[in-house]
């Protein structure tokens, strides 16, 4: 099998799309993620904004319910089991924790032993407008980053 440089896979990304790595942030035991990307042009630069996909939605809610901004719980955006083939439980994209990263950044996030892959490229109109939506609408997202949504939304 061809191994296929991560940095041009990253290049691939002109759209939105799910991908799948581990961050080397998460201790070495810890599962690689799921991630929602949008990709965007600023300043003839590249960005890609990414919010991780995680199972546990009822925690999620509930710590965010009982934050001083119980306003964030909006900003889960639930993808029933089977919704995409590589979601196997209950799960929801985590749009108040969207980062918005350069090429650089995404590539030193990726384990390097792991990898990256594009899971699924053509993602419904619909279900991109509601992870947009659920960025831009919450409390927790950087007003950088949802300047840069404005500009390819």
């Amino acid at each position: 099998m061809i191994e296929i440089p991560l940095n041009l896979i990253i290049d691939s990304i002109e759209d939105c799309c799910f991908i799948h790595f581990k961050d080397i942030k998460f201790p070495s035991k810890a599962p690689a993620h799921y991630y929602f990307v949008i990709p965007s042009n600023e300043a003839s630069k590249v960005f890609y904004i990414i919010s991780m996909i995680t199972t546990k939605v009822e925690e999620n809610l509930y710590y965010y319910q009982k934050t001083p901004t119980p306003k964030a719980a909006q900003s889960l955006v639930r993808l029933k089991k089977g919704s995409f083939k590589f979601i196997v439980d209950e799960s929801a994209i985590n749009c108040n924790m969207a980062e918005k990263l350069t090429k650089g950044d995404l590539l030193r996030k990726i384990d390097k032993n792991i990898g990256i892959e594009v899971m699924k490229r053509k993602i419904d109109a619909a279900l991109k407008e509601k992870i947009i939506s659920a960025i831009m609408n919450s409390p927790l997202v950087t007003p950088a980053l949802k300047s840069t949504l404005k500009t390819i939304s």
